[in-house]
């Protein structure tokens, strides 16, 4: 019965911190997962738990102490690699937030989340070949996402490879019509192809979704002055 009675405990506070990470009281679930930890102190996810929500309130140094608990308290705990080497790439350690991200896709590759994360970061590296890879993989593992199509787009696009581009915003679009930059990036590929029209109706899209976007208005501008030169 006492075991039964601290597992209940311990799946208690874990909803109850989770609750409130989720409704963005990051404070109060650090509070609650600290609790647990002290109640439990070799409990992985607790420290896991609590480091992601103080990923969530910017707080990177005890976001990668609490990673690293968790890792040493559980050397197969995938999400504490996959987060910790989201700690590493805002540090602007992208080695290291490769090999972490690399490490979590092989404890778990049905994971389309990690696969993204380790595409970014070879973003970051400037490595689109493996980006590109990593992306097509999560892209895989959940067709439906339009993060990854996004993505793929936007490294596509650094590439030059435009048409492919295109198609790959085409599709994020398709999953979420709302999302300004997708829009301003496929009339970016569109100018790139020399074809203003459906480069201002993308830009057009792009401003009013978000008005105050930084590029869209001067691209407007600029499709005009051509036109009337």
């Amino acid at each position: 019965m006492g075991e039964d009675t601290i597992t209940l405990t311990v799946k208690d506070f874990l909803q109850q911190g989770a609750l409130f990470a989720k409704n963005g009281e990051y404070e109060k679930a650090v509070q609650v997962f600290s609790e647990l930890i002290q109640a439990v102190p070799d409990f992985a996810p607790a420290y896991f738990r609590r480091g992601c929500a103080f990923f969530d309130m910017k707080d990177m140094d005890r976001a990668m102490s609490d990673f690293n608990r968790t890792i040493r308290r559980n050397p197969d705990f995938a999400e504490a690699y996959d987060s910790r080497g989201l700690v590493y790439a805002r540090r602007g350690d992208i080695d290291r937030a490769i090999e972490d991200h690399a490490k979590a896709a092989k404890l778990k590759p049905t994971s389309a989340f990690t696969f993204d994360n380790l595409g970014g970061a070879y973003t970051m590296k400037g490595d689109f070949e493996s980006a590109l890879t990593n992306y097509s993989e999560a892209i895989l593992l959940d067709p439906t996402n339009w993060k990854y199509y996004f993505s793929r787009g936007g490294v596509l696009l650094q590439s030059g490879n435009f048409d492919a581009a295109i198609a790959d915003l085409n599709e994020s679009i398709r999953l979420n019509p709302n999302f300004a930059q997708a829009y301003y990036n496929r009339g970016y590929a569109y100018m790139q192809l020399q074809k203003p029209e459906k480069a201002a109706d993308d830009f057009k899209v792009t401003r009013r979704l978000q008005p105050n976007h930084p590029g869209a208005s001067q691209a407007l501008d600029a499709i005009r002055g051509n036109r009337s030169s």
